[in-house]
């Protein structure tokens, strides 16, 4: 398959990427979060597209990108009004709602589940193309499934070329991350860590947790209730270790493991501690937006070195850095080492 490589000057991608997606096609467009990999919510045909080109499980379910909260209603019924104060606050923008699913939204979206998850992106280029086309879209991350997700065109490229019909030069995105998934479908509780932290959703929400498993490993036979809760995910094609501890001990450990071709993924003000020159930075560690900005493009780059096996040094599972956790735990099928301080 030819796939048309397509910048964003002018209005001709938002007319072919939709006449795509109306043809039951696959395209890849920037978010705020991540890349997300594009196809008809309501067109099976299409929809299998999705699962085929990233080698996704069937039982993994799908987030369906809409343009409008009057769009909700469509898709999901018995909307609480706990819902529609996140929308008030958060849409668009990073944050995911499941709730109650209506027929006309396919069980191979919802993983036979009776709930969907419902979000409105926060970019110009995928609302563009989602109100051309008139329809809501499925949109999982554009990689390959398991691999580090996609938060530059070069990703994309990397992972589906010659696999969809077209992908969309957004740049960078701006989060770098995927959205926060929350259900409401009882009481509410957030199944994925994403950019808005359960601190924030208390502001609105007070009796919200965190799913209590959301750093655990999901057995086979457990039904997923929120993408990217089961399989490996994230990952680079490299084993990949965690390493949590204080700066001297956390480089004294790795720094007795390293290898020909080790690389370290490191805080920014720690390189003088490393006895190789193989060193990726990733940010800060006090600030948990720019190491999750930052994340996977930095597992991409060990990958592009061929490294043979990678350590990060990664901080504590306290709740301002829980979506880095999860998501380096899930990358390293958790493998990882907790150094006394």
């Amino acid at each position: 398959m030819k796939t048309l490589l397509l910048d964003t000057k002018g209005d001709e991608y938002i007319n072919i990427c939709s006449d795509i997606i109306k043809k039951s096609g696959i395209v890849a467009l920037p978010t705020e979060t991540v890349y997300g990999l594009c196809a008809n919510a309501l067109d099976e045909s299409a929809v299998r597209k999705i699962f085929k080109a990233k080698g996704r499980p069937q039982d993994n379910p799908l987030i369906v990108h809409v343009s409008d909260i009057k769009d909700v209603e469509k898709y999901a019924k018995n909307v609480p009004d706990s819902a529609y104060l996140l929308f008030e606050k958060f849409w668009p923008g990073p944050l995911t709602v499941i709730l109650k699913k209506r027929n006309i939204i396919s069980n191979l979206i919802t993983a036979n589940h009776d709930t969907v998850a419902l979000r409105i992106p926060n970019n110009i280029i995928i609302q563009n193309i989602i109100k051309k086309s008139g329809v809501p879209l499925a949109a999982p991350s554009a990689n390959i499934s398991g691999r580090p997700s996609p938060t530059e065109f070069s990703h994309v490229v990397e992972d589906m070329n010659g696999k969809i019909d077209a992908i969309v030069d957004g740049g960078k995105c701006v989060i770098g991350v995927e959205s926060t998934v929350i259900s409401l479908i009882d009481e509410p509780i957030i199944l994925r860590p994403g950019f808005i932290t359960i601190e924030e959703f208390k502001k609105y929400l007070p009796t919200v947790k965190l799913y209590e498993r959301v750093s655990n490993e999901i057995n086979d036979k457990e039904k997923i209730l929120s993408p990217g809760m089961k399989y490996r995910h994230y990952a680079p094609k490299s084993p990949l270790i965690c390493v949590i501890g204080e700066y001297n001990k956390a480089a004294s450990y790795i720094n007795s493991k390293l290898e020909t071709n080790t690389f370290c993924i490191i805080f920014d003000n720690e390189s003088q501690l490393y006895k190789t020159k193989n060193i990726i930075t990733y940010g800060v560690k006090e600030d948990p937006n720019t190491l999750l900005k930052n994340l996977y493009s930095a597992l991409r780059k060990a990958d592009s070195y061929n490294a043979e096996k990678i350590y990060i040094h990664c901080p504590e599972m306290v709740n301002k850095f829980s979506a880095l956790y999860n998501r380096l735990i899930l990358a390293s099928s958790h493998n990882v080492i907790h150094l006394e301080n």
